[in-house]
C-alpha cells in the first residue's frame, strides 16, 4: 500500500513531464503479478535446464550401450521389427508367418529373451540407413555433450540473467557518464567554433620549413582551442595568428636547420598544462642522431584576457618536437642549397636591393627561374637582425629584397624560407642562405658541406660528385665558396 501511495503522490507532486517516476520501471508496483509470473518462469527454466542436461547424458549413454554390444541389439531390433510385422498380419503361406520362421531358427528361448529386451538401437543415432563408425561418432558426440551440458547448466543456474545484468550495468554506466559529463546546449553552441575555418600564413607552404611551421602551429592551436573551447569563433583566427608568430620565432632561433625534410622527419606533440614545464632536459641529441626540442608559452601571452572565462594565468601550452634523421637523399631529389647571387641595384634609401641569378638586370631565362611563396629571411645590420621579404621579379631571374630599414650594407641573408631555384629538370631547390656577390651568375652549393652534390651555376642542375679517387673531381673550388654558416 505504501508503494502505491508513494507512486501516486509522486505523480501528483511532479511538475515536469520528464519526471523519472513516470518512466522508470519498478517491480514493487507489480509485485503480485511479478511473483506469479516469476514463479512460472522459474519452473519453466528449471525444467528446461534440467531436461537439457538429463537428455544429453541419456542420449550418449544409450548410444554407448548400443556400441558396447551392437550385435545383440541388432538382433533385438530385427526381432522387434519381425514382431511388428507379425502383428500387422504379414503372414506366410503356411499360416504361421515370419514370426514362426524366426522361432524355428532361433529357438523359443532366444526369441523370448530378445522380445523382452528394449529396442535400444531404435533409440540411437545408429538406427539409420547409413552405417556409422562408433569410434568416429563418439569423437564428435562427446565434445558436443560437454557443450550441451554447459548450456543446460548455464540456463538452470540463471546465468543468462547475470550476463544480462552485467551488460545492462555497462550500458547504463556508459550512458550515465555521457549524461553527467556532456552539456547538450554547450555542445551545440560549440559546433560553429569546431567548424571554424582557420588560416595560417604557412598553409600550402612549398618547402619543408614552412610545412614544419604549419604542422607545429596547427598542433598548438588544437591544444589551446581544445582546452579553451569557449573562445568565440570570430576571435580564433587571432589565436592562430599569434601561435604561428611564436612558432616562426622558435623555429628561426632554435631548430631551423632541423626542418629540412630531406634530412629529418619531424613529429609534434602539444598539450596545455596547469604548471610550467621544465623543457631544459628535453633539448638534446641522442647518439643515433635523434634530436628533441621542447618549448612552452604561458597561455596568457597567447589569449587576451577576455577571450576565455577559463583560467589562463599559470597555464602553459607545451610543445615537444622530435627530429629523426632520414637516409641520405638520392639523386632524384631536390637539394637544399646556399647561394652566391649578384647585386645589380638598390633603391629607396637602401630599403630594397635587387639580386640577379644571371648577373644582369634585364636577362630573362627559359625554364630556369627563382620561385617564391611568402618568402622571407634575416639580414644583420649593425648587430641587429632585420626581417626582409623576398619577391621574384617579372623575368623570374631577379629577386627583390625589401625591409623597413636600410639594408644596403648587408652582405648575407640567412634563415630563408619560401625561396627556390628551379633548375632545367624542373626541380625546385630550397635556398637556405644567400651571400651577396659582386658579379657573375648565381652559384649554388649544397647546404651541408658533407653533401655528395657539387656546386652548380645558374641554368644548371646539381650533379653528384665523382669519387674522390678520380682526378676529375667536381667538388666546389675556392671560387665557388658560399656561406655555410
Amino acid at each position: 500500500m505504501n508503494v502505491y501511495l508513494s507512486f501516486v503522490l509522486g505523480l501528483i507532486d511532479s511538475s515536469s513531464v520528464f519526471n523519472r517516476a513516470f518512466t522508470e520501471g519498478n517491480v514493487n508496483v507489480i509485485s503480485t503479478f511479478a511473483k506469479v509470473f516469476g514463479g512460472v518462469c522459474q519452473i519453466v527454466i528449471s525444467a528446461i535446464g534440467f531436461g537439457i542436461i538429463m537428455a544429453s547424458i541419456a542420449k550418449n549413454a544409450i548410444n554407448g550401450l548400443y556400441a558396447v554390444n551392437h550385435k545383440l541389439f541388432d538382433r533385438v531390433n530385427d526381432i522387434k521389427k519381425a514382431g511388428t510385422d507379425f502383428g500387422k498380419g504379414h503372414m506366410g503361406t503356411n499360416g504361421n508367418g515370419m514370426a514362426s520362421n524366426m522361432m524355428k531358427g532361433l529357438g523359443g528361448v532366444l526369441w523370448f529373451v530378445c522380445s523382452i529386451i528394449p529396442n535400444v538401437k531404435a533409440m540411437t543415432d545408429f538406427d539409420g540407413e547409413q552405417p556409422l563408425d562408433a569410434k568416429a561418432y563418439f569423437m564428435k558426440s562427446i565434445p558436443l555433450l560437454c557443450l550441451q551440458v554447459f548450456i543446460g547448466v548455464f540456463i538452470f543456474f540463471g546465468y543468462p540473467s547475470q550476463v544480462a545484468k552485467y551488460i545492462s550495468d555497462f550500458g547504463t554506466g556508459c550512458f550515465d557518464v555521457v549524461l553527467a559529463n556532456v552539456d547538450p546546449l554547450a555542445w551545440v553552441q560549440s559546433l560553429p567554433g569546431k567548424m571554424t575555418m582557420i588560416n595560417f600564413a604557412s598553409d600550402n607552404a612549398p618547402d619543408s620549413y614552412g610545412e614544419s611551421v604549419n604542422k607545429i602551429a596547427n598542433s598548438m592551436y588544437k591544444a589551446v582551442v581544445g582546452t579553451y573551447n569557449d573562445i568565440e569563433k570570430t576571435r580564433r583566427q587571432d589565436v592562430a595568428t599569434k601561435i604561428e608568430e611564436i612558432v616562426y620565432e622558435q623555429q628561426h632561433s632554435y631548430f631551423y636547420d632541423k626542418c629540412n625534410d630531406d634530412e629529418y622527419k619531424m613529429s609534434v606533440y602539444s598539450t596545455v598544462t596547469a604548471y610550467q614545464p621544465d623543457t631544459s632536459k628535453m633539448n638534446q641529441t641522442s647518439p643515433d642522431g635523434i634530436t628533441t626540442y621542447a618549448f612552452a608559452r604561458d597561455v596568457s601571452t597567447i589569449l587576451e584576457s577576455n577571450m576565455s572565462t577559463k583560467e589562463t594565468q599559470g597555464h602553459y601550452v607545451y610543445v615537444q618536437l622530435t627530429f629523426t634523421p632520414k637516409a641520405a637523399a638520392n639523386e632524384s631529389r631536390a637539394v637544399t642549397c646556399n647561394a652566391t647571387i649578384t647585386k645589380t641595384s638598390s633603391g629607396d634609401n637602401g630599403k630594397y636591393i635587387i639580386l640577379s641569378g644571371t648577373g644582369k638586370a634585364d636577362d630573362s631565362v627559359n625554364g630556369v627561374e627563382f620561385y617564391a611563396n611568402n618568402a622571407q629571411g634575416y639580414m644583420t645590420v649593425n648587430n641587429e637582425d632585420i626581417v626582409v621579404s623576398i619577391d621574384v621579379q617579372s623575368n623570374a631571374a631577379n629577386i627583390k629584397i625589401s625591409a623597413t630599414k636600410d639594408i644596403g650594407g648587408a652582405t648575407n641573408i640567412s634563415k630563408i624560407t619560401g625561396l627556390y631555384y628551379r633548375d632545367t629538370n624542373g626541380k625546385a631547390h630550397p635556398i637556405n642562405t644567400i651571400t651577396i656577390g659582386s658579379s657573375g651568375e648565381a652559384v649554388f652549393a649544397p647546404k651541408e658541406a658533407t653533401s655528395s652534390y657539387s656546386s652548380w651555376s645558374w641554368g644548371s642542375s646539381p650533379a653528384k660528385k665523382v669519387k674522390e679517387t678520380e682526378t676529375n673531381t667536381t667538388a666546389p673550388t675556392s671560387s665557388d665558396s658560399v656561406n655555410l654558416n
